[in-house]
């Protein structure tokens, strides 16, 4: 999912034909190099997905970096779809239809992904990004923790920590005073 929405998310940022350049070179590079059984590490992915994202809403001048890493995406997703058994023509077609069909119309039609737009979508990016990159570890950590204060009698049901509740209510609160600041 990360790979896929990433690509399309980094695809509307190739704006130049450099850009556009980069972008078709990150996927023919991806595509060449990665098969389905030489996979990327789900949590490096994450990471490295966050890091462009978050650079490219806070350096938005740094340049190819973002098309690149889509394109890339985009070959991964070709690989993650010939795993989940779609014959290799028919995957680089279609992820690299998404990838070629964004950046075209984000070029061609403004209003298709406004400025305001892409930045909320990269906001989600590195959201994505950092829990696909934490939440596995998070999860291990979490049922390890289980496992090791489980009661006979409390098998059965344990209850969600407040943390939890907390979080979730810290980032939505965040995400909508995020979105109420960046209208003014």
């Amino acid at each position: 999912m990360l790979c896929g929405l990433g690509s399309t998310i980094l695809a509307t940022t190739a704006a130049t034909k450099w850009d556009a350049a980069a972008l078709a070179a990150g996927f023919a590079a991806s595509t060449a190099f990665t098969y389905t059984s030489t996979l990327p590490d789900a949590a490096w992915t994450g990471v490295a997905v966050a890091f462009v994202a978050a650079l490219r809403i806070f350096r938005p001048r740094v340049p190819l970096l973002a098309p690149a890493c889509g394109g890339v995406l985009a070959g991964i997703t070709s690989a993650l779809l010939q795993a989940q058994g779609l014959p290799a023509p028919l995957a680089l077609s279609l992820s690299g239809a998404v990838l070629a069909i964004s950046a075209l119309l984000t070029a061609k039609l403004p209003a298709f992904a406004p400025e305001a737009l892409r930045e909320e979508a990269l906001l989600v990016a590195v959201g994505l990004g950092l829990a696909v990159a934490t939440l596995p570890e998070i999860s291990a950590g979490w049922h390890s923790a289980l496992v090791l204060n489980r009661e006979e009698q409390h098998s059965a049901n344990q209850v969600i920590a407040n943390w939890v509740f907390v979080l979730s209510a810290a980032s939505v609160a965040l995400g909508g005073l995020y979105s109420l600041l960046r209208r003014r």
